[in-house]
């Protein structure tokens, strides 16, 4: 039904860097994973190319033809497809006008999701093609980049829980497998507590690197929160974006100490433990982006081994995957734009461009500055060849004309009165600040039930496993009981014990490094998503290498 291609972003500055490394990460474990498990769920609006037939005919089985699971009356099923609106094609549910705050958030800030949606929910495929690029301009600014996300998140968390929310349907039709849906709740389950995991680690980090107690670590970094959603609740748009920086600008210092100090300590201690639970879950994402690039050999060397890039994504994961997800919530009731209405649109539109693609082939446009490609040139000749071939007569031209005029009407933008504004308004309030608590109550309980573990663990040593790949074979001249453990920090690793080597070892006498409850969760969720999507890339490069062969 669709297909989309490998996205470039462009512009300088650390905005567009940090976006080159997301794209490059997003395009080769995201979209590759997605694309292995059967659908990918977001063909991007800027290099995407969608089948007519796709957009305006179902492609799902006839329910005559199909008796069904035995438990289901053909009667039922039926119902349930007038429920889900799998009746209407794309086209005539993707003209549908918001009524409700959620169809803002889901019809119109972020179309092209929303349309995917729509075409993988009707039996269609939308594939991801690795081998095609695009350049396209994207935001350069922190203030334009978070208020572009401020749209684009909140839309796709809509639309992927419109899909899971049709599991039923989706599995019998064959849509979507289950292993799909496994990944989709996964994924939608830590981007749910990812900013609670962020936080924990921040204050497992200062705990580590400043040597202060883990209470005093988490009021810390707690009174840094919590003036972020103060001037969040109270302050106008541009405070936010102010603060997110000023707080942006601090985690980065921080993440660039934790990054220091677990190198130093894994170089000093690396004859006692080499790889402490903080170093191997450095290393695991290190190594997993690094292979994703040598599996994208010529993309990874285009962009200089994405080592500046890469250095910013490091520095800015808290102010992205904390700060960020609650300034979508906060301003989850702004639904405009924004980007685009800012733009000069007197210049030209994608009327005009449509419009007066076909009899202007040879007009001249503004593109982005790079080497010329020779390929390229030969592909635009072969294009306008095929053009002026099929184009034989200026009456055929005037009917192809009006014929790409009535579909961009129909594909316009559905502006709302200002009385609609007015009526809709509350109704985003209202759905802002339920989004809000609940977001707020996940992360807070999520926050307090690893916190209270992690104390539990470094009082009674209790809610932890030996970490296996540190061992500590030595003998230490002090009795240690059954409940004596070796903390996780580094820095702590002999600050009670003496080494005596010259004592015969004994099973008895090994000790391990301990999975705290803090690093158990960072493994547990976050690095196993990532193992999910490696696995997902491996599949896809396969099936690449297939379809050149």
């Amino acid at each position: 039904g669709a297909a989309c291609g490998r996205i470039h972003p462009t512009g300088s500055g650390p905005t567009p860097l940090y976006q080159k490394f997301e794209y490059a990460i997003g395009h080769w474990l995201q979209k590759s994973t997605e694309d292995a498990l059967g659908n990918v769920l977001c063909s991007p609006g800027c290099f995407s190319l969608f089948r007519l037939e796709a957009v305006i005919n179902n492609n799902l089985p006839t329910l005559e033809d199909d008796d069904g699971p035995s438990k289901f009356s053909l009667k039922e099923l039926k119902k349930q497809e007038e429920r889900e609106e799998l009746d209407l094609t794309s086209l005539t549910k993707y003209f549908t006008k918001s009524t409700e705050a959620s169809h803002c958030i889901q019809y119109d800030q972020g179309e092209d999701r929303w349309l995917c949606t729509l075409l993988i929910a009707r039996g269609w495929r939308v594939e991801y093609v690795a081998s095609s690029h695009c350049y396209t301009a994207c935001p350069e600014t922190f203030d334009d980049f978070f208020n572009q996300r401020r749209r684009w998140s909140p839309s796709t968390v809509a639309n992927i829980l419109d899909l899971l929310s049709r599991w039923r349907s989706l599995i019998r039709y064959g849509n979507v497998n289950a292993v799909h849906l496994l990944y989709q709740v996964l994924t939608i389950g830590s981007s749910a507590v990812g900013p609670g995991g962020i936080f924990l680690m921040l204050v497992g980090g200062c705990h580590m690197v400043f040597q202060i107690g883990y209470w005093n670590s988490l009021w810390l970094n707690s009174i840094l929160m919590f003036i972020f959603l103060l001037v969040s609740s109270f302050a106008e748009k541009k405070y936010h974006l102010l603060v997110a920086k000023a707080l942006s600008v601090i985690y980065a210092i921080l993440m660039l100490v934790i990054m220091v100090f677990i190198v130093i300590e894994a170089v000093r201690l690396r004859h006692e433990c080499s790889f402490p639970p903080p170093t191997v879950s450095l290393l695991l994402v290190v190594s997993a982006y690094l292979l994703a690039g040598l599996l994208h050999l010529e993309e990874f060397w285009n962009l200089r081994l994405l080592i500046l890039p890469g250095a910013i994504y490091y520095l800015t994961i808290p102010s992205m995957y904390m700060l960020l997800p609650f300034y979508c919530l906060f301003n989850l009731n702004n639904v405009s734009w924004e980007t685009r209405e800012t733009q000069d649109l007197t210049k030209g539109n994608s009327l005009s461009c449509f419009c007066c693609f076909l009899p202007h082939v040879e007009q001249e446009t503004k593109q982005i500055e790079r080497e010329p490609d020779v390929s390229i040139d030969r592909w635009k000749d072969d294009i306008k060849k095929r053009i002026r071939n099929e184009i034989k007569e200026e009456q055929e031209s005037k009917t192809e004309k009006a014929i790409w005029e009535e579909i961009i009407k129909e594909l316009s933008p559905l502006d709302k009165s200002e009385e609609e504004k007015k009526q809709m308004q509350p109704k985003l309030d209202i759905l802002r600040t339920k989004s809000l608590l609940f977001c707020l109550f996940v992360n807070l309980a999520f926050v307090l039930i690893v916190f209270l573990l992690q104390i539990r663990f470094e009082e009674f040593n209790r809610f932890s496993l030996n970490w296996p790949l540190c061992e500590i074979s030595m003998f230490l001249l002090h009795d240690l009981t059954p409940n004596d453990t070796i903390p996780t920090a580094p820095s702590f690793l002999f600050d009670d014990y003496i080494i005596h080597s010259s004592q015969e070892i004994t099973e008895e006498d090994v000790r391990y490094f301990t999975l705290d409850p803090i690093n158990l969760v960072f493994i547990a969720f976050f690095l196993g998503v990532m193992l999910f999507q490696v696995v997902g890339m491996f599949v896809h490069r396969l099936r690449t290498v297939g379809h050149l062969l």
